[in-house]
């Protein structure tokens, strides 16, 4: 069963996704109807501090993530914000002051309405910094606002959409970020939603990006080979465990992840974690190695 708490107290094995988009975009409704907090709650009845600045958390714990809790950033976004990558450095600067460094955000939620003729150009600094979660999965664009649309509206709606993907989102869509829309049933599609970041998420691609930016000397050396290929039995696992995953929600969507799946995915992010440090670790010694024979 999944619960939801509005006291804040981080935890190191936290999954945290942030959720940006422009004032009004319905960032606030996703997050009630994927928390179950609704009309009747606390929150949903509350003027909310990051309507327009600053970032709001709340702690969420989820049968798709066992052993595990969801924190959920809804990030400020001024008037005025074209580009969005203003929300994106709150959402890391409120990480960095509330977790260790070895806590990162997870994924990220783009929300936009169908409904507004204004749309946020990917400008080249936003899609930089959408670029290493886009290919691994960690992008889900949402379209908000469709059961507004009236007659007149029924064939500009998909007419827009067709526009956004092919003009505005293509960058980040052609880089692996899928775009879902948010209609009708509300709670079982903010489920979806919540599925698809979660289960897509490759951490494994994640960490073959992290090694792959150290460097080709490294990568190239006999260390970085035993590495490449531990890599690559981590990314053949995490593919199984999505499938299982996806397989038994499938038959059961709201039920817990049952244990021997369930191990298995945090025996292997355990993995993926220790394997970070040790690219850390080798990768700083191999750069005092390499200063040493070149100027020592």
């Amino acid at each position: 069963m999944a619960s939801t708490s509005n006291t804040f107290v981080p935890h190191p094995d936290d999954k945290i996704i942030a959720v940006i988009g422009l004032p009004g975009s319905g960032k606030s409704t996703i997050i009630d109807h994927i928390t179950g907090l609704t009309n009747s709650s606390p929150r949903a009845n509350s003027t909310l501090g990051a309507t327009n600045h600053g970032v709001d958390p709340i702690r969420h714990s989820h049968p798709f993530l066992p052993g595990k809790c969801l924190v959920i950033l809804e990030v400020g976004c001024p008037e005025d914000d074209d580009d969005l990558v203003e929300s994106l450095d709150k959402a890391e600067e409120w990480i960095s002051s509330n977790y260790n460094k070895t806590v990162r955000l997870s994924g990220i939620l783009y929300v936009h309405s169908i409904q507004q003729n204004r749309v946020p150009p990917i400008k080249e600094e936003l899609r930089r910094r959408l670029e290493p979660f886009s290919k691994s999965k960690g992008v889900v664009i949402v379209t908000t606002f469709w059961f507004k649309k009236s007659k007149a509206d029924s064939t500009k709606a998909p007419a827009r959409e067709a526009q956004l993907e092919g003009e505005y989102w293509y960058p980040l869509i052609r880089n692996g970020a899928s775009h879902l829309k948010f209609e009708i049933e509300f709670s079982s599609c903010a489920a979806k939603i919540l599925r698809h970041l979660l289960t897509q998420r490759s951490n494994g691609t994640h960490l073959k990006n992290v090694f792959e930016k150290v460097g080709t000397t490294f990568v190239k050396s006999s260390a970085g080979r035993r590495i490449s290929i531990q890599i690559e039995q981590i990314l053949l696992q995490e593919q199984e465990n999505m499938k299982r995953v996806s397989g038994f929600l499938d038959k059961t969507p709201s039920s817990p992840v049952p244990p021997p799946i369930s191990d298995e995915i945090q025996q292997l992010e355990r993995r993926i974690h220790e394997l970070h440090e040790k690219i850390s670790k080798l990768r700083t010694s191999f750069a005092r190695r390499l200063f040493a024979r070149m100027f020592g």
